[in-house]
């Protein structure tokens, strides 16, 4: 029988109730001494609930920040040694990373789909798409008014060029 008070000792409400079912006395002990029997458990602090949480939301943040989740630049920077090459999201097959610049465009520039830094100018409601690379002194009525499509690139004297893809 003294076993059977041992046991009654139990927080589990079903070998409580159990128990209280096989015998009276061991039900009665029960009743009398309020700490042998069913107790509600103990509730967590709130900061102890929080912490979990806070820590899951934090490493998916950091996880989807190091993967480009919100990022929304045409271009991405490619460590390479102890220097980034700016490659545009959307290239042609076969432009490797040694083709790409090493500096980011500025605000009136983009990356063409070949890795050239292109910048567009304004003149008499034209628009003018000039190569990083354009040779001095031309005239900007030179430069193409479209901008380069896929396996196309301006060369420095400004005419459009097919490249060959793949």
């Amino acid at each position: 029988m003294a076993l059977l008070v041992n046991l009654g000792t139990t927080r589990n409400p079903i070998r409580a109730k159990w128990l209280k079912s096989l015998d009276p006395k061991i039900s009665n002990t029960m009743n009398q001494n309020p700490s042998i029997g069913l107790q509600p458990p103990t509730k967590k602090p709130l900061i102890k609930r929080l912490i979990p949480i806070i820590l899951v939301l934090f490493v998916l943040i950091a996880f989807g920040r190091a993967m480009g989740c919100w990022d929304n630049s045409a271009y991405s920077a490619i460590n390479h040694g102890n220097h980034k090459h700016y490659m545009p999201n959307e290239r042609d097959e076969g432009i490797g990373m040694g083709n790409c610049p090493t500096r980011p465009p500025a605000a009136d520039e983009f990356l063409s789909r070949q890795c050239q830094i292109i910048r567009q100018v304004t003149q008499n409601g034209k628009t003018y798409y000039i190569p990083d690379d354009a040779q001095e002194g031309l005239p900007i009525t030179t430069f193409p008014t479209q901008a380069p499509g896929p396996g196309e690139r301006i060369s420095p004297q400004g005419e459009m060029i097919k490249v060959a893809v793949g």
